[in-house]
């Protein structure tokens, strides 16, 4: 099997999903790192032991500040936790979009922004962008 490298302008738009949520793409020239309150979240899964040690990882894009909560395993519920954890400690306005992979761990992006009114994107499969 051969891979083809496509160059900015071959790149096929992604469509917009609901279950899946919004692709970054979208966004990405609108946001930039101009304003705060626009976070990058993932997840780091340890590889050695049996315990599968698991971390929530959030970016504020302006600052750079970057915070690790742990978690329990890596499923949509305890990342759910983990976010609406955190929202708690900060003011409303602290998150205004979230963007995401496409890890199963995020699955729970609708209840995130039907309760806490934090539209989640999405970036590209098999992108780092």
């Amino acid at each position: 099997m051969s891979y083809v490298h496509l160059t900015t302008s071959e790149r096929v738009k992604i469509e917009t999903y609901p279950e899946l949520g919004f692709s970054a793409r979208k966004i990405a020239g609108r946001l930039g790192r101009q304003t705060f309150g626009h976070w990058e979240l993932d997840t780091v899964v340890s590889g050695r032991g049996k315990s599968k040690g698991c971390v929530a990882t959030f970016v504020e894009r302006k600052s750079r500040f970057y915070l690790a909560v742990p978690m329990e395993d890596r499923s949509a519920q305890s990342m759910e936790s983990a976010i609406q954890a955190l929202h708690l400690y900060f003011p409303l306005e602290t998150f205004q979009t979230a963007t995401t992979d496409r890890g199963k761990e995020f699955s729970c992006h609708e209840r995130i922004r039907d309760t806490l009114g934090v539209p989640m994107y999405f970036a590209d499969p098999y992108s780092s962008w």
